[in-house]
């Protein structure tokens, strides 16, 4: 079931597992850490109020969180407007989202469209960064609510490039050549004497 998240203290209560849910899943961004989140709420979000999305099961196990906040933005015309903590402003990632255990990974516009649709207001603005920093997933997200007759978008926000490195130095180096390899290696060896 889902349910909301509007107070500072159901936040801080709900650390332990916000940590499991992120250890559950290799991809997610450093920017959802809990210590990462409540930094930037508590230091750059300036006024808003909290709109934490939880997809919990009956033993409590988290499946999805969904960090939003609220905010009157002057840019807006002062309208309501839903987005990502650590969505906008000049300390904004495009490495943004949601918390998922990695079986959700294909459903997620679905729960997400669902857990929006069920705690955040029709008349509410909907300016969302990158649900997913690889595939893009807000974009299709505009989509569906643009299909419901709700307005939402994805924000345009400074890209943050970042490099998905393999588990170990022996994996990124098995696409180069057997020469290429000796080569890094002696280098390497070199510089470490």
């Amino acid at each position: 079931t889902w349910r909301c998240i509007t107070t500072d203290s159901e936040l801080l209560a709900l650390r332990e597992r916000w940590e499991r849910l992120f250890d559950a899943n290799p991809s997610h961004s450093p920017f959802l850490t809990f210590g990462w989140t409540l930094a930037w709420l508590q230091h750059l979000a300036g006024e808003h109020a909290l709109q934490i999305l939880l997809l919990e099961d009956t033993s409590g196990t988290l499946h999805v969180v969904l960090p939003l906040i609220t905010t009157k933005r002057p840019e807006a015309g002062g309208q309501t407007t839903l987005t990502n903590i650590g969505g906008y402003g000049a300390d904004c990632s495009d490495h943004l989202g949601c918390l998922y255990l990695p079986k959700h990974k294909l459903d997620l516009i679905e729960l997400v469209f669902d857990g929006i649709s069920r705690f955040i207001e029709p008349d509410v603005r909907i300016e969302l960064n990158s649900l997913d920093g690889v595939n893009r997933l807000s974009s299709q997200l505009e989509a569906k609510f643009k299909q419901a007759g709700r307005y939402a978008r994805p924000s345009l926000v400074h890209h943050c490039p970042y490099l998905e490195l393999p588990d170990s130095w022996d994996e990124l180096l098995k696409p180069l050549s057997k020469n290429f390899r000796s080569q890094v290696r002696r280098n390497v060896n070199a510089v470490m004497k």
